[in-house]
């Protein structure tokens, strides 16, 4: 073994390796830019995308469904009492056998939740699903007008009409977008609504926290002279 010389005492030591700086990623709050950012950058103020002229059936199916998908998670989110961190979110949304990563998981929570106001929009978004999975995991072409689509797109019971469409659209794909344009604009209302309902209820949680911690001061005070109620925790 070679004999190495001893380090001189007024040298700094240099560990292998460095220790990380800051928070990690991982455990930091989840911002509500960062949630909204994918449902910001969609449309980019040019509507839905979904609504683009030129689009075939495979993608304005595909796109229509995505996006009511994401705008699911938003809303689901917006119900959560406590905002998750980044971890907490792939570890519920993601692909990796996530409770809520998939289309059907997150319809049946929604609804669970109060997100799905009525049984027309529940209905539609299962009929959206199911028609989504038809052409994402087909090998075949397909399309709104094969008689097994055609036939689910009559049981679609929301319509919103499509003021704004110039160029020409098939009876079925019409009615496949009349229903996903009434879906995102149900969910946008009600992700609205949550995210208001949450700001109230994390300032009353936050006025009666403080409430509780001086009243258990006070009654420390009183009969416990001397003794410390301890330290309280900040609501995050």
């Amino acid at each position: 073994m070679i004999d190495r010389p001893p380090k001189p005492p007024d040298k700094e030591p240099k560990p292998r390796h460095r220790k990380r700086r800051g928070a990690s990623t991982t455990s930091r709050v989840l911002s509500d830019d960062e949630l909204l950012a994918p449902l910001r950058g969609a449309g980019k103020g040019k509507g839905f995308p979904f609504m683009k002229e030129g689009l075939d059936d495979r993608a304005r199916v595909i796109m229509a469904a995505s996006l009511i998908e994401e705008w699911l998670k938003v809303a689901t989110v917006y119900k959560f009492r406590v905002q998750p961190t980044v971890a907490q979110m792939k570890e519920v949304f993601s692909a990796n056998g996530g409770p809520l990563s998939t289309f059907a998981n997150r319809i049946a929570f929604a609804a669970v939740m109060g997100l799905v106001p009525d049984g027309d929009m529940r209905n539609d978004l299962d009929i959206i699903r199911w028609i989504r999975n038809q052409f994402a995991h087909s090998f075949i072409p397909r399309s709104l007008d094969d008689a097994d689509i055609a036939k689910e797109l009559n049981r679609l019971k929301l319509r919103t009409e499509l003021i704004k469409v110039t160029f020409e659209l098939r009876p079925n794909e019409r009615r496949y977008l009349e229903s996903c344009m009434s879906v995102c604009v149900k969910l946008i209302v009600t992700t609205f609504q949550a995210g208001v309902e949450k700001a109230i209820l994390t300032a009353e949680a936050r006025r009666i926290h403080e409430a509780l911690r001086h009243g258990l001061a006070e009654m420390v005070r009183v009969y416990a002279p001397g003794a410390s109620p301890g330290k309280s925790e900040p609501l995050h």
